[in-house]
């Protein structure tokens, strides 16, 4: 997995730009030709993320990734999402919450105390496969807007 994202970018936003007791949503607006015959997203975002295609979910589970120690591993998910794509305007979006990692209260575990211990941030890459065999990548970089989302604690 870390060749697939070996060129995007981790990206975040700060207390400064976006109140903690909200979580942040990035979003990046691409164009898609078309017909597709295949896409798939690769997709970490520290706590939690929710990610949507054009405003449908990518998936119906919630809470990824799991729980690890964020000082040895993470965890990279995967979704195929070409049916979600359309000719065209297309907009990606993902919604992070604070999660273990990004833990803004005391708890019993202490996890605001962990040297992996951070604000949400997000690291992730679409693939679209065109049925002519031509192919597009969008990855996460400094291009992608961030906003305070409509989720509080």
């Amino acid at each position: 997995m870390k060749d697939i994202l070996e060129h995007a970018r981790w990206i975040s936003c700060g207390e400064k730009e976006h109140p903690r007791d909200y979580a942040p949503i990035f979003r990046k607006t691409f164009t898609a030709e078309g017909p597709f015959s295949s896409a798939r997203l690769y997709l970490c975002g520290l706590g939690y993320h929710f990610a949507a295609i054009n405003g449908l979910p990518v998936t119906d589970i919630l809470f990824e990734p799991a729980f690890t120690n964020y000082n040895k591993r993470i965890y990279v998910s995967e979704y195929e999402v070409g049916r979600l794509l359309n000719p065209g305007a297309n907009v990606l979006s993902v919604e992070l919450g604070r999660g273990f990692y990004a833990m803004n209260v005391v708890n019993v575990w202490g996890h605001e105390r962990e040297t992996w211990h951070d604000e949400p941030k997000l690291i992730c890459r679409l693939d679209i496969e065109y049925r002519d065999g031509k192919t597009a990548s969008i990855e996460s970089d400094e291009s992608f807007v961030s906003t305070i989302g409509p989720t509080t604690r």
